[in-house]
């Protein structure tokens, strides 16, 4: 079914925002968000009266996950990038998505190209710990099983532990790798959120939306504090995670940062490297080829 935009300014700005994010020409982004979006072409989305298509400010999460989707693929973007652009313009209305749709759509993104479902007990696939009934992310099936879980990227368990359910259970990002264990102070008065491994996550400045931060840029700061101590961490209990939700929309945070999108390298890695070696390994050669792009564009 087609997407319906309520002027073509809406649709234009959209466009605008992916040339931004992806690095791509804004008529590319033009026609591949027309494609998208039900129409053969920019033209035919121009010049669209369908009263009876969807309106984008009602479509549901799995149609949003679905359109970022197509958008990644065709514009060879990754999907966080696409989704973070749409955060930021009227497809994705702030009143509607909070921190943890966002999360919850961009595991369905992963889904739909990085993270496929490969079947019970293979990488990717969703189960519970037998005892708590904690939700884990299946990584290895053989010896001891590893696994991802909230506040983990390594945790193992006996394969007796790891119960497949017979429905599967939908992808989840875990909150490790979104929720701010403190805040840093930068010298322009600017403000950083930082995980729980000390990898930045958003910039926040005066009169500014929250920016997305490299995990391994270097944040040279002038004051630093907590929020929260590993005697009272919210990885098990959801009444302190949805406070700490509440926390990062109170400081104007919606959407995921740029440190969910190692969930895939950790998916399909069977080492039990440290996840701050993991990550910057993975960005660092993110942003190796990205300066190549940039470099070969430029010539």
């Amino acid at each position: 079914m087609r997407i319906r935009f309520d002027d073509i300014e809406s649709a234009k700005s959209i466009a605008k925002k992916l040339a931004r994010e992806t690095s791509n020409s804004l008529s590319t982004c033009q026609e591949a968000l027309a494609r998208a979006s039900g129409y053969a072409n920019w033209h035919e989305l121009s010049n669209s009266t369908n009263e009876y298509a969807e309106s984008l400010e009602t479509v549901s999460l799995d149609r949003l996950a679905l359109l970022i989707s197509f958008l990644a693929k065709r514009l060879s973007a990754n999907g966080g990038d696409v989704q973070y652009a749409l955060s930021t313009s009227p497809a994705i209305p702030r009143s509607r998505f909070g921190v943890a749709d966002h999360m919850r759509l961009r595991a369905a993104v992963f889904r739909y190209i990085e993270i496929p479902d490969l079947g019970r007990r293979k990488p990717g696939a969703v189960g519970r710990f037998k005892n708590t009934k904690e939700l884990l992310i299946l990584r290895r099936f053989a010896g001891a099983v590893l696994c991802i879980k909230e506040g983990s990227a390594n945790a193992a368990v006996a394969d007796f532990e790891f119960v497949s359910p017979r429905v599967p259970l939908p992808l989840f990002i875990p909150a490790r790798l979104y929720l701010a264990y403190g805040i840093w102070t930068e010298e322009d008065g600017s403000e950083v959120l930082f995980s729980r491994d000390y990898m930045p996550l958003w910039r926040l400045r005066k009169n500014e939306r929250p920016a997305r931060v490299s995990p391994i840029e270097w944040i040279k700061y002038t004051d630093q504090r907590w929020f929260w101590t590993d005697a009272d961490a919210p990885w098990d209990d959801v009444q302190r995670t949805r406070a700490h939700i509440r926390r990062l929309e109170d400081f104007g945070v919606r959407g995921a940062p740029r440190l969910v999108e190692i969930l895939p390298a950790l998916v399909f890695s069977e080492r039990t490297s440290s996840l701050r070696s993991t990550v910057q390994s993975y960005f660092q050669a993110s942003e190796n080829e990205a300066e190549n792009l940039l470099m070969t564009l430029s010539d």
